[in-house]
């Protein structure tokens, strides 16, 4: 008997998309004005309140 050939067959090949990067704003993101000066100040207390219940 003779066995049946497959008769290969060319799949298309799919190109990949790239996707547009969007663009990042140069502006930088608004900050509360002071907030890192608040962590300082309540620092600075409980150090002075952790000095002052030492003496």
């Amino acid at each position: 008997t003779i066995a049946p050939t497959i008769a290969p067959t060319i799949a298309p090949t799919i190109a990949p998309t790239t996707r547009p990067i969007p663009a990042t704003s140069p502006m930088p993101l608004p900050r509360i004005p002071g907030f890192e000066a608040a962590f300082a100040i309540v620092g600075f207390l409980v150090v002075a309140y952790l000095l002052r219940k030492r003496i």
